[in-house]
């Protein structure tokens, strides 16, 4: 269902909105699938504290924690980033 939403995004070009591209990145978290989160992560064009947020935290959910600390270590300290980090 999830993937079936983030296709329907993608075809209407919603991926580039913050709050969606943040809220697809959660929504894979919250089924284990980090390695889908991080792959939508590093295509988003502008990202904030937020969407930081939700793939450090699925990084700690499944125990990763130099990953996440790594991850912590290189977002800005900003309102948002644009690009990979």
């Amino acid at each position: 269902m999830g993937r079936s939403v983030h296709a329907l995004c993608s075809r209407l070009g919603l991926e580039v909105d913050i709050h969606i591209s943040t809220s697809l990145i959660d929504m894979y978290v919250k089924c284990s699938n980090v390695p889908d989160a991080r792959r939508l992560f590093e295509l988003v064009p502008f990202r904030d504290v937020s969407t930081w947020n939700a793939l450090i935290a699925g990084y700690m959910k499944t125990c990763e924690i130099r990953v996440a600390e790594e991850l912590f270590g290189k977002c800005p300290r900003g309102t948002s980033s644009r690009g990979p980090p």
